[in-house]
């Protein structure tokens, strides 16, 4: 009976140190365009521990706009429940926005599964600064049969035309 209670004990344990924070939602959207919001919605699956009072001490943000047009925050407001964090800002108009979250933590301790990146414009349209596509099945897999995995992917950006050669057909 012991072994029981301490396995059912031992799992309890184990798996709250398990759980780890992560952004559910957040509004606007990854890749949003004309966006007109004055806030920025952050939805997490646990409770975050975010300093309302001073919001310049939390250090779980990087907000980039392009250029000189960086985005400041005027208040942040976090829900009853800890789940929901508002970013009142001000945002300028045709301009890219990244914000990319890392290194906050849960109420009970947790921390960021891992860093979320969030890019939207408040221009009609992606702005030059975003990028989509696709990578080719059949590019996918020749990767598969050199290896177990998608590791070792590289995404290469450039503003002019690139010739890159990495050996036989990869």
């Amino acid at each position: 009976m012991r072994k029981h209670l301490f396995l059912i004990l031992f799992s309890f344990f184990t798996i709250q140190s398990i759980a780890q924070i992560k952004l559910v939602s957040s509004n606007p959207e990854n890749g949003d365009f004309a966006v007109t919001q004055d806030s920025i919605v952050l939805e997490f699956n646990l409770p975050v521990d975010i300093n309302i009072e001073n919001p310049d001490s939390n250090d779980f943000y990087f907000f980039l706009g392009h250029g000189e047009n960086e985005a400041s925050f005027d208040s942040m407001m976090v829900s009853e429940d800890g789940l929901t964090v508002t970013l009142y800002t001000q945002l300028t108009d045709d301009t890219d926005y990244i914000a990319i979250l890392e290194d906050i933590s849960g109420q009970g301790g947790e921390s960021l599964e891992s860093p979320a990146v969030i890019q939207f414009t408040t221009a009609d349209q992606a702005g030059p600064y975003s990028v989509s596509g696709t990578v080719s099945n059949e590019s996918l897999q020749k990767l598969k049969a050199s290896s177990d995995s998608y590791n070792g992917v590289i995404v290469v950006l450039s503003s002019v035309p690139l010739q890159l050669g990495f050996g036989d057909d990869n």
